[in-house]
């Protein structure tokens, strides 16, 4: 597994400060919601999943359900901004 890089890691602890409450129970699952069949850089969603073993946003594949507003300036890219402490 590869280290955490640093602008996670960074959006990890802004989230870590600004958290209330306990922690929440472990074994609570999430689940992912996306579409295998789309395609972004010359390969379909599952197939970059299956090869690359990582779930990637649709920052990196450059796909989308609704707005591709995930770029530099972006509604989505301002959002994610704001909620992990501009990280």
């Amino acid at each position: 597994m590869s280290e955490t890089s640093s602008w996670a890691a960074r959006a990890v602890e802004y989230l870590t400060r600004a958290a209330s409450g306990q922690p929440l129970d472990r074994s609570l699952r999430v689940t992912l919601n996306f579409h295998p069949d789309r395609v972004g850089a010359s390969a379909t969603v599952l197939e970059r999943l299956a090869r690359d073993g990582v779930y990637r946003s649709q920052f990196e594949t450059g796909t989308s359900n609704g707005g591709l507003t995930a770029h530099p300036g972006g509604a989505r890219g301002r959002w994610e901004q704001r909620i992990f402490g501009h990280a």
